[in-house]
């Protein structure tokens, strides 16, 4: 596979994915997060950080993208000083130093990505709720007014306020998914670069626990349990693989089925 096709298929995998709490974060913008929940407290000084953060960060995924990774890495990181917790920056961070072929910084980051991910689908939940709560009031505020509107065009501004207030609030933000398996998919693999076998073993497991679709996974455990020479095992994940619509090597299967017809694994 020449080089531009990895990079290809590296930025793709990438894009796919980016966990579903980017599709909403956009909607945060304006709201006053002023209000406590179980997780975190987040006042407004923290608010206009958390803007601040989703500005480099959008920043510094279009620079990634774009391949940019210098100037990605400053944006990410500036990110983070603003909004500790900003896990998306960190998957992102984790991604670039793994190209970097920085392996110990992407395993920092990624584990810093899995450990917030939690408190940004806390953060996630608690300003959809403010902000239907929000919506609610501003709408019951607009009733109470309308018996004392005499003017025709205000009236009908009135109304048209609350025929969008209510078309808001039928459209609800996405919930949260579950963490992606791309995440310890990911982790696998440095792992695996780092020859830290073992680690990648779990790692690509529990991502199979969380999407038993993911082909990826299934075929770098086949090549995990190859080296141990455990080749049933090694068969029965490339199997996985190919059927979830990897495209595996013909070469390796070859060598799986020439092991196991020498009565091995």
């Amino acid at each position: 596979m020449t080089a531009n096709k990895k990079t290809a298929g590296f930025k793709k995998m990438m894009r796919d994915s980016i966990p579903c709490l980017l599709l909403v974060f956009s909607l945060l913008i304006g709201i006053e997060l002023d209000f406590c929940q179980e997780a975190f407290k987040m006042d407004e000084n923290m608010f206009q950080k958390f803007k601040l953060a989703k500005r480099m960060f959008e920043k510094g995924q279009d620079l990634f993208l774009k391949e940019k990774y210098g100037k990605a890495e400053g944006a990410l990181l500036q990110c983070l000083e603003n909004f500790p917790n900003y896990s998306q920056a960190d998957y992102f961070l984790s991604q670039l130093y793994y190209q970097k072929g920085d392996f110990g910084k992407a395993l920092e980051h990624i584990n810093k990505a899995k450990a917030n991910y939690k408190f940004m689908a806390d953060l996630l939940v608690a300003s959809q709720q403010k902000y239907l709560d929000e919506l609610r009031i501003e709408k019951q505020e607009i009733q109470n007014i309308l018996p004392s509107i005499s003017n025709k065009e205000e009236l009908e501004k009135a109304k048209n306020k609350i025929e969008i207030i209510n078309s808001r609030m039928n459209d609800p933000l996405p919930l949260v998914a579950e963490m992606s398996a791309d995440y310890y998919y990911f982790t696998g693999n440095i792992f695996m670069k780092m020859k830290k076998f073992n680690e990648a073993h779990a790692n690509y497991l529990e991502a199979l626990k969380l999407n038993p679709l993911h082909g990826n996974a299934s075929n770098n455990l086949a090549s995990l349990y190859f080296m141990i020479k455990k080749y049933q095992q090694a068969l029965d994940y490339l199997n996985q693989a190919e059927a979830n619509g990897v495209k595996i090597n013909p070469e390796f299967k070859k060598a799986i089925l020439k092991a196991l017809e020498k009565g091995n694994g």
